[in-house]
């Protein structure tokens, strides 16, 4: 998707948090998210099938086929052509930390910018005096 730029996070909470932060500020840029979690289970080799056999036998968890739909299908994205990809993380988050380091493996040598929110500190606007502003983000 030329001309495009690429928000890869590492969960549909992160997701939905960075859309509608996007939308404040008037962009519109496609924001992703995988839907399964790689901070557990099998994940060499990446299989999906793999690893939704060990979730049944090890978690007892079934239906996870549409995870790894969903889950292949976001591997497919992020691996898909943009004029720049951003991907959003925090050291902190085993998950996040985790499909980052896959997506890094998975994307090889091509371009990535990276947002590393680790030791960002986040003000609570509810409790601030005068909410600052997002028009001024600028990614």
């Amino acid at each position: 998707m030329t001309g495009a730029t690429l928000h890869i996070v590492f969960s549909l909470s992160a997701a939905g948090g960075l859309r509608q932060a996007l939308r404040e500020v008037g962009r519109d840029d496609q924001v992703i998210a995988p839907m399964g979690c790689l901070s557990f289970g099998p994940i060499n080799p990446p299989n999906g099938e793999l690893r939704r056999a060990w979730v049944e036998d090890q978690l007892g968890y079934t239906g996870w086929e549409d995870v790894v739909n969903k889950s292949s299908a976001f591997w497919n994205q992020a691996a898909a052509a943009y004029d720049r990809k951003i991907a959003w993380l925090s050291r902190r988050s085993a998950q996040e930390y985790a499909g980052f380091l896959e997506l890094v493996w998975r994307l090889g040598d091509e371009p990535l910018d990276l947002v590393d929110l680790t030791d960002i500190m986040f003000a609570n606007a509810a409790r601030m005096e005068s909410p600052r502003s997002l028009t001024s983000l600028s990614v």
